[in-house]
């Protein structure tokens, strides 16, 4: 079974149709209270490959490769068997007030006297550090073709391997990325294809072409040989 959410206007019946992994990035887009949303569930639009046995699943670990490959129309798949980049540990030294209490004593009483003191202290943050060759990869060529394809209704998902959901959040920050990604097993993804990253465009769950980073063109050169035709 793949999911998807039938949104149905309050005010005028319309309907629209929006597939679970792009679910989290349009949802703002039809506010509960205008919008009802109900679930669709249905069989796969293609029989079970060899690439369907393995597990493809979004951020949240929600298995979605019945869905994925149940698309129709053209769609393009980016995979990445490994994001080029490290974690690091970023230290600041960050300053805090704190009160303490300090006791005087005179001649007839005990006096308790308040004190203010600035302690000086260490603070470990997680960030990621890309090699910059490699997101070039991504901003110059698969982003402005996912932004075009995105213009003609076509709609683009990056694959890449098991990573942590703030890793992968981060990277697709840094390259400016409106397409989701999913994650999957790194050998899955090699035995797709082994450039990194690779694109692949599908039409109905079927392979029609794929393009290693180095020779991918234009989304309008493709366009006009494999989709216009």
């Amino acid at each position: 079974m793949h999911l998807e959410w039938l949104y149905v206007s309050a005010y005028n019946g319309l309907r629209k149709g929006i597939r679970f992994i792009f679910l989290s990035q349009i949802v703002d887009k039809y506010p509960t209270e205008s919008w009802e949303m109900e679930q669709i569930k249905s069989k796969p639009a293609i029989a079970p490959t060899k690439v369907s046995e393995f597990e493809v699943s979004n951020l949240e670990g929600q298995e979605v490769t019945e869905e994925l490959l149940s698309m129709q129309g053209y769609y393009f798949l980016v995979i990445a068997h490994h994001l080029e980049g490290e974690p690091e540990e970023i230290r600041t030294t960050v300053r805090d007030t704190v009160y303490l209490t300090d006791s005087t004593r005179t001649a007839n009483s005990l006096e308790i006297l308040p004190q203010m003191k600035v302690v000086e202290g260490t603070r470990t943050t997680k960030a990621f550090k890309w090699e910059a060759a490699y997101q070039e990869r991504w901003t110059d060529g698969v982003v402005p073709l996912a932004e075009a394809a995105a213009k003609a209704e076509i709609n683009t998902v990056a694959i890449t391997a098991y990573a942590d959901k703030s890793q992968i959040g981060d990277f697709r920050e840094k390259i400016g990325a409106n397409f989701p990604f999913l994650v999957a097993d790194d050998i899955l993804l090699k035995t797709i294809i082994r450039s990194n990253p690779g694109v692949l465009l599908f039409k109905d769950g079927t392979i029609v072409k794929m393009w290693h980073h180095r020779k991918l063109p234009t989304f309008q050169e493709i366009n006009e040989q494999y989709i216009r035709k």
